[in-house]
């Protein structure tokens, strides 16, 4: 029966396709049947093993992953782009391997459109080629660190490299900028993006052997994307790496590149003009090629500077109100994308459908029918037909950088949260190995934008859609413990613990409750049961201390405080140990005193 269960986890495309064909055949009530007990029994099996990674081993389609250009294949597609140095009198990529070799973590820096992702890449390939297989982590959705080594990697635990391209849009889309001071102990504060992407590091690390894995990051440099990360070379997780930022490509490199790539899709360009558009460029490769495929998809046979737009977001309004006066329907795949981006949710292409289908027709079925198919007919025009945005093979839009948020036509998300929550929670019926994740995700964000009866209400909903899922009830009792319903709070973190005995975080936040319920026995008793293998977190050391020194126990709790130092502590957990270490003393000092005053008096 077990291999049964495995083939229908495993089998999930080819079970879609038999249940159409008996819906087609007239079998409708056996295909519901069988649909509604296959979903049941996926959203069962799930628990937090929905990945924001993918794993590329094969090398010839490195470049098309990292740049989620599964749908293109042409000559001007950014995989194709023939690789040239930036400047004649420095060779980048002998630069960045060396730098990688000092401490095996890279982070590559430039303005957007400056090829970072192009030579990290190149990079990559390079150590592929000796045997390397790639982590890459996907942008939205939970990042959480796995349980076990990933499968994809064959239990080879030797040559791993974790890649995060733009970094800067990783932390802005799974974190949300909590300050950490407005919490005067951080007993059990929310993780952020920094610390759950230390968290995954640091367990694929240690699912490997000793030097095996290398991280490599690229970042924009850009002020408002650089202060998202909250660069600090003394961080926990910024001090590991070294940092190569890339200088402007040359004004030659620039003019090989229209050259060539003009050449490649069948483009003339006059010898002057290919100078004066060298110094128009706002230096960035991507716009360059942006400029070539837009004259390429006209259909003109050369291309002078005065076709040329300066600068890359003036050329992306440019392209996008061109289509949407050619299509209109495309606005609202461009609104989908956008809320889904900032909800920080994954551009899974029936996500991004069904939002797009609700902002156009609403609740109205007649429209809804009528639109559904106006907007599949859009999608594949965008991807396929003209391929104004890319595809990944595992069906997740991948827009170019700054192709939404160039629109003037902006669309806040504040405006559509129940839009898009309603839309996530009906998807997850249908597709619940690809929702999980957002709706966590999402859920955290709408919390902190002031929607925490919301985010509760959809968290309630998830744990029925995935009741074996350990973050969903960790989330939920997160959730309910800031409104301060601790009861319910209990029964969720006990429910996180049942399912993942080995996640700390659920004892701790457990403890947690029962701290601010004034049961400290309660909390001390459940923080002894974690596994000792698991009492990793500074912060665990310090409520067992604090619930020792409330219980006079001033010995055992100095003992246990003095364990967190050989952690990892941020600075406001450290100076609360430091703190609550000095306030044992004092209480110390007292007892004593108190005795020595009774003594006397005795005597």
């Amino acid at each position: 029966m077990q291999k049964f269960f495995n083939f229908l986890t495993n089998n999930k495309d080819l079970i879609d396709i038999v249940i159409k064909i008996l819906a087609f055949l007239g079998i409708t009530s056996v295909a519901g049947l069988f649909r509604w007990g296959i979903q049941r029994y996926w959203r069962t099996k799930l628990r937090v093993d929905s990945d924001c990674f993918d794993v590329i081993d094969d090398s010839s389609k490195l470049l098309s992953t990292l740049y989620g250009s599964g749908n293109d294949d042409g000559p001007l597609a950014p995989q194709n782009i023939l690789y040239q140095r930036r400047n004649e009198s420095i060779d980048t990529q002998t630069e960045l391997r060396l730098a990688l070799n000092k401490k095996n973590y890279l982070l590559v820096t430039g303005p957007k459109g400056y090829g970072k992702t192009r030579e990290a890449g190149m990079l990559i390939a390079s150590l592929m080629s000796e045997g390397y297989r790639v982590i890459r982590i996907r942008p939205n959705g939970w990042l959480n660190a796995p349980k076990e080594f990933p499968k994809n990697l064959n239990s080879n635990r030797f040559r791993v490299i974790i890649f995060l391209d733009d970094i800067n849009g990783l932390f802005r889309s799974g974190d949300f900028m909590q300050n950490p001071l407005e919490q005067e102990i951080p007993l059990a504060p929310r993780r952020t993006y920094h610390d759950r992407l230390l968290e995954f590091i640091d367990a694929i690390t240690s699912f490997c052997h000793q030097d095996e894995v290398k991280v490599i990051a690229t970042a924009r440099t850009e002020p408002n994307d650089w202060e998202v990360l909250k660069f600090n070379l003394s961080d926990s997780l910024w001090g590991r790496f070294e940092l190569v930022e890339l200088e402007a490509p040359d004004d030659s490199v620039i003019i090989k590149l229209l050259d060539v790539s003009a050449k490649s899709v069948g483009l003339t360009i006059q010898e002057k003009d290919l100078h004066v558009i060298a110094r128009k460029n706002d230096r960035s490769y991507e716009n360059i090629i942006l400029n070539l495929r837009r004259v390429f998809r006209s259909k003109a046979g050369d291309i002078s500077a005065k076709d040329f737009t300066e600068k890359i977001d003036n050329l992306w309004q440019e392209l996008y109100e061109r289509e949407v006066r050619k299509l209109p329907t495309i606005k609202y795949i461009y609104d989908s994308i956008s809320l889904l981006k900032q909800a920080s949710v994954e551009l899974y292409l029936p996500i991004v459908e069904e939002l797009a289908i609700t902002l156009m027709a609403g609740n109205n079925l007649i429209k809804r029918f009528i639109s559904t198919q106006k907007i599949k007919q859009t999608i594949n025009y965008i991807t396929y037909q003209t391929k104004i945005m890319a595809v990944t093979t595992n069906y997740r839009l991948s827009p170019r950088d700054g192709q939404i948020e160039a629109r003037r036509d902006k669309i806040e998300l504040q405006n559509h949260v129940f839009l898009v929550g309603n839309t996530l929670l009906f998807l997850a019926k249908r597709h619940p190995e690809n929702t999980l994740l957002s709706i966590i995700g999402f859920c955290d964000l709408i919390y902190r934008k002031g929607f925490e009866k919301y985010s509760i209400e959809i968290l309630e909903k998830a744990t029925a859609l995935f009741p074996n899922s350990s973050i969903v009830w960790l989330e939920l009792g997160i959730a309910l413990q800031g409104e301060k319903n601790n009861k319910k709070a209990e029964e969720a973190f006990k429910k996180a613990i049942v399912i993942a005995p080995e996640l700390s975080e659920g004892y701790y936040r457990l403890a947690d409750v029962y701290k601010t319920m004034n049961e400290g026995e309660s909390a001390q008793k459940i923080l002894e049961t974690m596994p000792d293998a698991k009492k990793t977190s500074a912060q665990t050391y310090y409520l067992i201390g604090e619930f020792l020194r409330n219980r006079k126990k001033f010995s055992h709790a100095e003992n246990i405080l003095g364990q967190s130092f050989a952690l990892e502590q941020d600075p406001i957990t450290a100076a609360s140990i430091e703190k609550l270490l000095a306030e044992i003393e004092h209480d110390r000092k007292l007892k004593l005193e108190s005795q020595r005053e009774f003594s006397r008096y005795v005597n």
